[in-house]
């Protein structure tokens, strides 16, 4: 998987976000991209949708909105993009990530 659009570096307003267009190829059964805001000053990461942003090879579009946290005025994110086998999306699951923010990710998800 490989984030094309927003090419890297690409200053955003936060609470606008951006449209991340995603290219996926060769994912296996049960696999998955997850779309997550790493936000190194606060050492969190966040998630903006409520499950997978990438499903199925091919290319799609996903709108992260907002990107980081409300108060992140002037703070660099970096998208990270998240292959999810069944281990990991079921440790992403219980994490309750719209209401908790990880410093770490579980070991079974690759970024």
């Amino acid at each position: 998987m490989t984030i094309v659009r927003p090419v890297s570096g690409t200053k955003i307003t936060g609470l606008d976000g951006v449209e991340v267009t995603i290219t996926a190829c060769g994912l296996t059964t049960g696999e998955s991209g997850w779309l997550l805001d790493d936000d190194p000053g606060d050492g969190i990461y966040t998630f903006d949708g409520t499950c997978a942003a990438i499903t199925a090879d091919g290319t799609t579009t996903y709108n992260d909105t907002p990107v980081g946290s409300p108060g992140d005025v002037d703070y660099d994110t970096k998208l990270t993009l998240v292959l999810a086998n069944i281990a990991c999306i079921t440790a992403l699951d219980s994490m309750d990530l719209q209401r908790s923010q990880p410093t770490s990710l579980p070991p079974t998800c690759r970024s």
